[in-house]
């Protein structure tokens, strides 16, 4: 009798001694956490912030109570649609692509004010009241060629209210992606833009006119100096030749002789009555 009781308590022993071990295994296993490479993580006990910035890898986690919570600290992308209302009072969705990162040392801070939806939370809601407020300012037609500049003034207006607000967070960039007006408004856009368009080349065509016509101009004017040099030459040279042969009686027979063929006239009129006739053509062979 006294050795079953012995064997019995042996058996105890060993359930005994293997539950714990299955226990302290179980226990060692939920008291490791890994932080992931771009994570920062928050330790808390009792739902309290204890440690700010876990850096990534393997720690151990008070079993009782203990948690630790990974926040991602590498850039996030995300499109805001913003529906507002332009100066002009004109409606229109806004299509903003905004990053964002956490500031790696205030993980604590977000997640004790804000929790992990911060983003939505604040961060968003703050990026579309600074697209209400620059947008409110800028008229439809301008904001349309002033897409940067909007871009740039949402940023800056975004970064000062979350900078207000004690959120921890950076705004790397921020894009104008899309404005889409109503479809009224669009078509008086492209209407107008056409209208820019044709008048334009209406300018353009007018001063090919112009220029054209100046161009006639300047060559007539030109060809009537070049006619009235041309006359006026002509005229110098008639006046030195009649000026020449006046002068001297011995020019005559130059020119005479020079445009001379060789041939005499087959008739000389003889006299200064010129009754008498001569024909020379016999004598010519």
């Amino acid at each position: 009798m006294k050795d079953n009781r012995s064997g019995q308590t042996g058996i105890a022993v060993v359930v005994t001694l293997a539950a714990l071990f299955f226990l302290a295994i179980l226990i060692g296993g939920c008291s490791l956490k890994t932080v992931d490479a771009g994570e920062i993580g928050v330790r808390t006990q009792f739902g309290k912030v204890t440690e700010n910035s876990v850096e990534p890898g393997l720690h151990f986690v008070n079993p009782i109570g203990g948690r630790i919570i990974p926040y991602d600290v590498r850039e996030q992308k995300t499109e805001i649609k913003a529906p507002t209302y332009t100066k002009d009072m004109q409606q229109a969705d806004i299509y903003i692509v905004v990053t964002y990162a956490l500031n790696k040392a205030d993980v604590g801070v977000v997640h004790q004010e804000f929790g992990r939806n911060y983003a939505d939370k604040v961060v968003l809601p703050k990026v579309i009241g600074a697209v209400k407020d620059v947008i409110g300012n800028i008229e439809a037609s301008e904001l349309i060629n002033a897409r940067e500049k909007a871009a740039k003034s949402i940023l800056e207006n975004a970064t000062e209210q979350i900078t207000v607000a004690k959120v921890p967070v950076t705004i790397t960039s921020l894009v104008l992606a899309n404005i889409d007006y109503s479809d009224i408004f669009e078509k008086s856009i492209e209407e107008k833009v056409i209208a820019q368009q044709n008048a334009i080349r209406a300018q353009n065509e007018t001063r090919r006119i112009e220029e054209e016509s100046k161009q006639t101009v300047i060559r007539a004017e030109a060809q009537a100096k070049s006619k009235l040099a041309i006359a006026e030459a002509e005229a110098k040279a008639v006046e030195i030749r009649g000026k020449a042969l006046k002068e001297n009686k011995d020019v005559v027979l130059l020119e005479f002789t020079s445009k001379w063929d060789g041939k005499l006239p087959a008739t000389l009129f003889i006299g200064s009555d010129a009754k008498n006739v001569f024909d020379t053509s016999k004598f010519v062979k």
